[in-house]
């Protein structure tokens, strides 16, 4: 009788298991949108805080060679954030549906929102064309880091920075939103060491590696 019971607690364990992996794989969806933009020229002050950025650098400009690189394959970390950010939706149980919308007014009305005026653009439009209950939207800005220390040149730095929002596609609520940066960058000497700049992709790899993607899995559980 123990044996019987013990079988009968394993067999509905299984099941259990079974169907709940089919439940999620069949009607857990989420859309992924990225906008993640650069390279940018970043500049912080002493205590890290950004206090500007510029977009490409114009050609006469000392880094721009530099700049210019960080498009490179290489070095561009855009493909490499979008395929972790999807493998990991995955292991958490979800099946992410990378979504090509461009996210401007002119696509998406805006609707009033207290809760949040960066996306006050109407995504329950995704709804209607994609019936997905939810939309995780991730923007960010990759590039160079400048770290300013009154009249010295502070630290050169690869940097990245993401804004996540999951937003509900039936009543556009935002149901979290989570940033994943790193002030901490991962420094390297002589970074600008033209012409292969080995020590920007060493860098930018580091970057990812060590601060980037470990935030992001930690930051997507639950969602």
């Amino acid at each position: 009788m123990k044996n019987f019971t013990f079988l009968f607690t394993i067999l509905s364990l299984t099941f259990y298991n079974i169907l709940s992996s089919q439940t999620n794989q069949n009607n857990d969806k989420i859309g992924i949108i990225f906008k993640i933009e650069g390279p940018y020229k970043i500049y912080r002050d002493a205590i890290y805080n950004i206090t500007s950025k510029d977009g490409n650098s114009v050609d006469n400009d000392k880094y721009a060679d530099a700049i210019y690189f960080f498009k490179t394959e290489k070095v561009n970390p855009t493909e490499k954030l979008k395929e972790y950010y999807m493998n990991q939706i995955k292991l958490n149980g979800f099946d992410p549906i990378l979504l090509s919308e461009n996210l401007t007014e002119d696509n998406f009305p805006a609707v009033n929102s207290k809760t949040n005026k960066q996306y006050s653009l109407d995504m329950t439009i995704l709804k209607r064309k994609y019936n997905i209950d939810r939309i995780l939207i991730v923007m960010g800005i990759y590039g160079l880091e400048f770290e300013n220390i009154g009249i010295f040149d502070g630290d050169k730095r690869t940097n990245i920075s993401l804004s996540n929002f999951v937003v509900n596609t039936n009543d556009n609520d935002i149901n979290k939103k989570f940033q994943v940066g790193n002030i901490k960058n991962i420094k390297k000497k002589n970074l600008l060491s033209p012409p292969d700049y080995p020590n920007i992709v060493e860098s930018m790899n580091r970057l990812l590696n060590e601060r980037i993607f470990p935030e992001i899995k930690l930051k997507l559980k639950n969602l």
